[in-house]
Order: structure tokens, then sequence, then C-alpha cells
């Protein structure tokens, strides 16, 4: 999905798709940072270009990483980064999916900005259950999201034409959107985690139609 150029200006092109991106990134680490160990370690699912990751590294320096994506471009960005930051000691960097893992003693895992690829006709379902079964029993999940019934209708399309967007693109995003995101209600991702043996979430942050959320491992 995201190959050459697109992974190189992926940085750039999120943040003016996702209202309050960096904010979000610095939260769900300090919602970790108060939940987890001085030495754990996190799962990074759909690490993209690293921005997660190095927000996770900079407020946990005892912190150790498996950073995973199928996108190989992606990879390379995210290993860039983490090398140029002086983190990248601390990361393993994967290429592919949760389910090709066979660890299953990760303190926590994120997946920002992932789910909302993944239709709700068992994809969704078999993601989380992926990503819970790589957890610790008692294991926090911390994930964001396009959700559905966020926000008033038309506040997100509005932020998106004050980020800038000419008409033409607006459009282009928009059609993207409706073909390629699969957005789902609170209550619906509660049953959902639930069947992932997972608690219900704690929201940590919203802007717009994007939430955060906690969630952990029953044992």
């Amino acid at each position: 999905m995201f190959t050459g150029p697109e992974a190189q200006a992926y940085a750039a092109k999120i943040r003016t798709r996702v209202p309050g991106y960096e904010a979000m990134h610095e939260v769900i680490a300090a919602a970790l940072l108060a939940g987890l160990p001085s030495e754990a370690k996190v799962l990074v699912v759909g690490a993209g270009d690293g921005e997660d990751l190095l927000a996770l590294a900079k407020a946990a320096p005892g912190w150790s990483f498996t950073a995973l994506d199928p996108e190989p471009d992606m990879i390379a960005v995210a290993r860039d980064r983490a090398l140029a930051a002086g983190v990248g000691s601390r990361v393993r960097f994967r290429v592919g999916y949760t389910a090709d893992l066979a660890e299953a003693d990760f303190d926590a895992a994120t997946a920002v900005l992932v789910g909302h690829f993944l239709p709700d006709d068992g994809a969704r379902l078999g993601f989380l259950a992926d990503v819970s079964a790589r957890l610790k029993p008692g294991g926090l999940l911390a994930c964001a999201d396009l959700m559905a019934q966020a926000a008033p209708l038309g506040a997100y399309r509005a932020w998106l034409a004050g980020a800038g967007l000419d008409p033409a693109l607006l459009a282009k995003v928009e059609q993207r959107m409706a073909g390629e995101f699969h957005p789902i209600s609170e209550p619906r991702l509660t049953e959902l985690l639930d069947e992932a043996r997972l608690t219900a979430p704690t929201r940590l942050f919203q802007a717009l139609d994007y939430v955060a959320y906690l969630s952990s491992r029953r044992g």
C-alpha cells in the first residue's frame, strides 16, 4: 500500500489526514508508560514509518521493540529513522504480519491506524485475536483508528478541507476512504475485543473521528 515514494512521503501526508496525529502518539506513549515496567517488551504492529515507535522509544529508554509491517519500504523508512534517533539497537525490524510471529510474551502492543483497513467480516476479529495471542496475560493493547459515529456529521470533512486539501484532492481522499476504510462503532469494537480475549476499551484520545483506546489481555 505504501511503497517507494509513498513510503517516503507518508510522514508529511498523514498530518493532513489525521487530526491530532502527533498528540495521539504522545498520549499512547504516556498511557503505556504508566502501565508497563521499565524494561517492557513491546510489539509495534503496522509500524509504518516509525512514528509510534519513536514516540515509545523516547518515552521509555529501557523498552525493547519488535517493529512489524507488511511493506518493506515502510520498514526501511522506520529503520532509518530509528537509527538516526539512536534507538535502532533496541528494535528488531520484521516484514510481515502478526500471525507470522512465534513470540507470545509481549508486555504490550500498539496498532496505530491499522484496524480501520480491515472489514468486519472476520478480518478485524482475526487481527485482534492474533495480536491478543502475542501478549502476556494482562498485557496492554493500544490502538487508534477511524471510528464510526465518533464526531458530529461532517466535522472531519471540514477539518480535511481546512488542512489545505484542494477540492479535487479532497474528493480523491474521500473516495479512497469510502473504498478502503472500514470504521466500526465503539459498541461493536467492545464486542470484538471481548471475542479476542481483550477487555473493553478505555478511551485515551479523540480528535474528531479518530479515537485511541487501551485494552488488556484477559488471563
